[in-house]
């Protein structure tokens, strides 16, 4: 017996999949889930959204440990808090970008493993920092909101004279 081959799993999006408009798993839906992972079948949840939303969407189904999040940048497992895959941010260019926002007044937020972390022009939840060295675990995902297309476009121009952004 192959077990590789014998395994089978669904990966599933949450947001509008597992969940309805209002965000919320149904009863419904997680009896099928109940059913699904009773038949020996793994779920994985995935998601563009950081890993702390995840894992919690991830438990309260009854899923895998192990999430896909941050728009696929972190693969993680929350049982064993072990980082399967990850594409880090490095942090030097978390320092350039968080600098940049907080001169220009733009909402940032940095999305780490289980932590969110967020300047404070951010209306996002998270832990709200004003230096990067209270950033306490890699990140894997900036979000960044501004609010004209002349912003916008600014900075483009910015992160062009960096390869690595």
């Amino acid at each position: 017996m192959d077990i590789i081959a014998d395994t089978k799993i669904i990966f599933i999006d949450i947001d509008g999949t597992l969940t309805n408009s209002d965000k919320e798993v149904t009863d419904k839906t997680i009896e099928v889930m109940k059913q699904i992972i009773a038949k020996g079948i793994k779920v994985i949840l995935c998601t563009g959204r950081w890993n702390l939303y995840a894992a919690g969407k991830s438990k309260e189904i009854g899923a895998t440990p192990i999430t896909i999040s941050n728009s696929g940048n972190l693969v993680y497992n929350y049982q064993t808090n072990e980082i399967i895959y990850i594409n880090e941010v490095k942090k030097e260019h978390l320092v350039d970008v968080f600098n940049y926002c907080n001169e220009h007044n733009f909402d940032c937020a940095m999305n780490g493993i289980m932590k969110t972390f967020v300047n404070t022009n951010s209306i996002r939840e998270g832990q709200v920092i004003t230096s990067t060295l209270e950033v306490d675990e890699p990140v894997s995902e900036l979000n960044i909101k501004m609010s004209t297309l002349d912003e916008a476009i600014e900075f483009k121009q910015y992160i062009d004279n960096d390869p690595y952004l």
